[in-house]
Parts: structure tokens; sequence; C-alpha cells
């Protein structure tokens, strides 16, 4: 900026000495000496600074050039509520849902799993025990109307993961509080 300031500096003056109440700002002879000398001295730190920059992004491409790298801040990025897909490349973002879509099935399915061999190693008769008996139903609002509520149940599992993820699209992102 002081490099610039320098070489424009005719046409500075010219425009502030042209309005009676900028002429008291153009710069005097001590004021581009001073400009001068800040210039010099701040010259060799500018040409570190590009060579330090310059550094660092070789360094960072080379470090996030991986795919799996990636791959692995993009579904990082997908779940974290502050950005979703914000950061994510508009090429990626449908690999990227459908990567977490199959995610999301394949731990249901584990889950699913666990719980038919947690199930199926437990005695017989501690199931029956475990089970307390049926507790009376209080009347709801929606007994009321006498009309069910369309459930989720009739959805496969992975029409249910499908909407719950556009649900999570939909919604606003959190906003960080500093």
């Amino acid at each position: 900026m002081i490099e610039r300031v320098l070489e424009q500096e005719q046409a500075i003056s010219q425009v502030l000495a042209a309005d009676k109440k900028t002429r008291h700002l153009v710069l005097t002879s001590q004021d581009l000496e001073v400009l001068e000398s800040v210039h010099k001295a701040l010259k060799p730190l500018l040409e570190f600074t590009n060579a330090l920059s310059a550094s660092i992004l070789d360094y960072m491409r080379e470090k996030y050039s991986d795919p799996s790298t990636n791959d692995l801040l993009d579904m990082a990025s997908l779940v974290d509520p502050t950005f979703k897909i914000t950061y994510c490349t508009e090429e990626n973002v449908e690999d990227i849902k459908s990567r977490a879509i199959n995610e999301m099935e394949a731990m249901l399915c584990e889950t699913d799993q666990g719980t038919a061999e947690l199930a199926a190693s437990l005695p017989k008769d501690a199931t029956t025990i475990s089970q307390p008996a049926e507790p009376l139903r209080k009347n709801s609002l929606g007994s009321l109307f006498k009309t069910a509520a369309t459930s989720s149940a009739t959805l496969s599992q992975r029409e249910r993961i499908e909407k719950e993820l556009s649900a999570y699209f939909q919604s606003f992102p959190i906003r960080k509080v500093i």
C-alpha cells in the first residue's frame, strides 16, 4: 500500500490540492521521506512473507491432495451442524450424501445384528419375567380424531434415512457464538 502511495503521489497531491477542504492533506516532503524509509524497511519483510506463504500453500496442497483425506474431511464437515455441505465441492455433494446414507445403513444393520444376538443369548424365562404387565392406555389428542397418522414404518430403511438426511440439510446451520 505504501508502494502504491509513493507511485501515485503526484495524482494524489493534485486531487487533494484541488479541494480547499482536503488541501491540508497533501503530503509534504517530510511525509514522503518517512514513507520511503518505511517502504525500504518493510520490503525485505514483504519478500519473506511471500516466500513463506508460497511454501505454506505448497505444504497445504500436498497435505490435502490425498483423496482419502478429502473424503474424511468431507464426511466430518457433513456431520458437523455448523458446516454441513457448505465447504464441499458441488461435484462431490451427491457422492458424499450417498456415502453417508450407506454408512448409516451399515450402522443400523450392525445394531440390528447386535440386538438379535443379545436377544438370542437371553434365557427364555428371563424375557418373560422382565416384561411388565401392559400399562393402561391413556387417551391422546390423536385418538380423538380417529385417524391414524402416517408412520414411517411403511417406508424402507433407506427411505427413512434419506428423509432424515434431507430434513437435516433443510434445517438451518448452527451458528457459533463467539
